[in-house]
């Protein structure tokens, strides 16, 4: 019903808006779908289900830790809930504008978006039609295989985002970009939009080529189209993902499903671990959801008690975190390019302007150590700024 709203309030401002250039009405649509998206769960990660699902998982930790009834108070719930050195923190107030920046910008970026999950299913389908004749669909879909289809399409959506996300932390071009992520110094559930537009861009071509792998074999044998089964509107699996206080991986609250569950569903507690600048967390639970993945292939952390965690990039000393170098969103956009370019490259550039900047004696530009943590075994490939 408010997604109907929505479409008519767009179509009223289409023909409010006749004779205007076309980024005008673009920029309000998008205005639009920035304030309603949380309400109609379109272009949006912060859908209201979702929202609502871990206020109620944190309403219960919040209550399990008071303990006596006569200690609980809507005040005490929203500090615990909010509290205002983490959401007025400086590295908070980066992510807000990263949130509103990237809804307007990130799609300039996108330069695969032909590569999404249809055309991705289209070239494994033909693949299959190729080496086992024209599709013969033999099986028909019902409401349990449809589950079924659904949840393993999460799955495979998460397997690739697994490999992507794996890929960011090895790759040193792909580490320049992804290290903005991890730069966060606290966790709010707005830090998981303080992603760049470049990481932005492969993560959809890379999610949509893993679930085409199961897809494509679905409209093989399976008669007719799949549809993914929803909940008062809402795909099954991200329901599921949202009762389980997906919204809360990036934050303050420490929640563990204990070391079984653990090893089949990523909890907050296992993102917030690999976030951390300690040596003993580097490279573990790189999955968005499915901590199998990070089973299979080695990289699985399983929590047990509490642990104290510094968030941040590591420094050249592993255990402190490096100065943070991303203080505003023109250096959040434009440093990763810089970072990204090799370093046997980035020397000789650095030193010919530092020269040129002393001359006219101004400060000179930060430049990178002589040695870093090794990029390709630990998070902490961030370098420490120093003076030349």
């Amino acid at each position: 019903m408010f997604r109907s709203y929505v479409e008519y309030l767009r179509e009223r401002l289409h023909e409010s808006l006749a004779g205007f250039p076309a980024w005008v009405e673009n920029s309000l649509s998008t205005l639009l779908d920035l304030f309603t998206g949380p309400f109609t769960g379109l272009k949006t990660r912060y859908y209201w289900p979702d929202v609502l699902a871990s206020l109620l998982i944190v309403l219960l930790i919040y209550i399990l830790r008071k303990q006596t009834p006569q200690r609980l108070t809507l005040q005490g719930f929203l500090r615990f809930c909010f509290p205002k050195d983490l959401f007025t923190h400086p590295s908070t107030v980066l992510d807000y504008k990263l949130n509103v920046a990237n809804y307007f910008f990130a799609g300039s970026f996108n330069v695969f978006w032909r590569l999404n999950t249809a055309f991705m299913t289209a070239v494994v389908l033909s693949g299959l039609t190729f080496a086992f004749g024209p599709p013969a669909p033999i099986l028909q879909w019902g409401l349990a295989t449809l589950a079924v289809f659904t949840i393993l399409m999460a799955a495979m959506e998460d397997l690739g985002y697994y490999w992507m996300h794996y890929a960011c932390h090895k790759v040193p071009m792909l580490w320049a970009f992804h290290k903005l992520h991890h730069s966060a110094e606290v966790l709010t559930p707005l830090a998981a939009a303080r992603v760049h537009p470049v990481e932005l861009a492969i993560t959809g071509p890379c999610k949509s080529a893993a679930m085409a792998l199961l897809a494509a074999p679905a409209l093989y044998v399976f008669v007719g189209e799949p549809t993914f089964v929803e909940i008062f509107g809402m795909n099954l699996a991200l329901w599921i993902f949202g009762a389980l206080g997906n919204q809360l991986h990036h934050s303050h609250i420490w929640i563990s499903w204990g070391p079984k569950i653990e090893r089949i569903l990523i909890s907050p507690a296992q993102h917030q671990v690999h976030h951390s600048i300690a040596p003993e967390h580097w490279d573990k639970n790189f999955a968005a959801n499915f901590a199998i993945w990070d089973w299979m292939f080695g990289t699985l952390y399983v929590t047990s008690a509490r642990e104290q965690i510094t968030y941040g990039v590591a420094g050249s000393q592993s255990q402190v975190p490096s100065p943070q170098v991303h203080n505003g969103l023109i250096s959040a956009y434009l440093l990763p390019f810089w970072d990204a370019i090799p370093r046997t490259v980035r020397r000789p550039i650095t030193a010919s302007l530092n020269r040129v900047l002393r001359g006219l004696a101004l400060p000179p530009m930060v430049t990178y150590p002589a040695s870093e943590p090794n990029m390709a075994s630990s998070l902490g490939s961030q370098s420490t700024t120093v003076q030349d």
